[in-house]
């Protein structure tokens, strides 16, 4: 008997249909837990800083209270808070020094050329760029001292905290009843 007769054969036999077999008996079924990324990575302009200073804080804020509810711990996430403001000026600032350099480098070539019209938008560009940059020093500046626009990411991240310790504070006291 050779291998093609064995092959010719099994066609001739009636077809076993398969048997179902339930998908749990195989894989585990695993509850994905909420997992809500609360990483929040402004772009790094002045839009990208007022989006940080908008941002909500509050959640953050709540959610740390009720695994860590010291209050040193609040003040240091506080200090972080500000340095990531801090942070994110100065890399927004190195970003249009970078444009600035680049716009110049091209008034530069174009009045060679004589093209008064171009120079112009090119300069006004440049200015608009510069009002942003002390713009982003004037928030790192208050970021430093702690007033002006940058209280409202400490006050949403206070508020939050606070929150959440008195959630914790009601939860134990329903569970003393």
């Amino acid at each position: 008997m050779s291998f093609f007769d064995f092959l010719k054969n099994r066609k001739n036999e009636p077809s076993k249909e398969l048997v179902e077999i339930p998908e749990d008996v195989f894989t585990e079924k695993v509850v994905e837990e909420d997992t809500e990324d609360t990483t929040f990575i402004p772009e790094k302009t002045l839009e990208g800083v007022y989006s940080f200073l908008r941002a909500d804080f509050d959640s953050a804020g709540y959610k740390d209270a009720l695994t860590n509810g010291d209050s040193s711990y609040r003040n240091e996430k506080i200090d972080i808070l500000m340095w990531d403001l801090i942070l994110l000026c100065k890399q927004a600032s190195v970003k249009y020094s970078d444009k600035i350099t680049d716009l110049v480098s091209h008034i530069n070539s174009r009045k060679k050329l004589g093209a008064l019209d171009i120079i112009e938008s090119l300069e006004y560009e440049k200015s608009r760029i510069e009002e942003k940059i002390q713009e982003l020093e004037e928030i790192t500046t208050q970021a430093k001292e702690r007033v002006g626009a940058p209280t409202r990411v400490i006050n949403s991240y206070i508020r939050g905290f606070n929150r959440g310790m008195v959630a914790l504070s009601k939860a134990t006291l329903d569970g003393n009843k």
